[in-house]
């Protein structure tokens, strides 16, 4: 998690230079464009990194209900974020292994049982959403926005949810569950430091 957080910091220094030398940006501005680069970067490089060791531990379509479940749901819903970027990795990547190798701990809760707790976290979502941050105030239009983004998507993942359990394939529609109960609590803690 160092060295990806080395390598975009590393990438973005090498970009942003590249712009101030072409005269296309000011180098007084140099270290807000260094941080926009490095976040852009790392906002790429964990979904791939995601799918990637998806693909090693043969989880390929568990690693991609994750990345696509948690990172728009995380960017939208909002939630507690963590003090550092190092620590923001740590715990991103911390959960997304955690959840990949125990999401099937899920299992040995009835069907009914985790039905329940599934909808009572998409209702909690939807409600919550969006929780803002102190570092990033929402105006009303952008928290309606993205509120309205929370709902259409918890549709739509509820619908591939369901069709996972019609179809009988547990190992999807856990992971879907514990996704959506990772942003839930996530949201839970954010409006409890809110």
């Amino acid at each position: 998690m160092r060295n990806t957080m080395k390598i975009s910091n590393t990438a973005a220094k090498h970009i942003t230079d590249f712009f101030i030398n072409s005269g296309t940006i000011s180098n007084d501005d140099r270290a807000s464009y260094i941080y926009c680069f490095e976040y852009a970067i790392d906002t790429i490089i964990f979904p791939l990194t995601i799918l990637l060791s998806g693909l090693i531990f043969n989880r390929f379509i568990s690693a991609l209900l994750f990345a696509v479940i948690i990172i728009p749901l995380k960017m939208s819903a909002g939630g507690a974020h963590a003090s550092t970027r190092i620590m923001c990795s740590i715990l991103s990547y911390s959960l997304y292994f955690v959840t990949l190798f125990c999401y099937q701990l899920f299992g040995n809760i009835p069907l009914t049982l985790l039905n329940i707790c599934y909808i009572i976290c998409c209702v909690l979502i939807m409600y919550l959403s969006p929780i803002d941050h102190k570092n990033n105030r929402l105006v009303s239009d952008a928290k309606h926005r993205l509120k309205k983004f929370c709902i259409i998507y918890i549709i739509l993942i509820s619908t591939v949810y369901t069709a996972f359990i019609y179809n009988d394939m547990p190992e999807f529609y856990l992971m879907i569950n514990a996704c959506i109960f990772i942003i839930a609590i996530n949201q839970i803690i954010g409006k409890l430091k809110h």
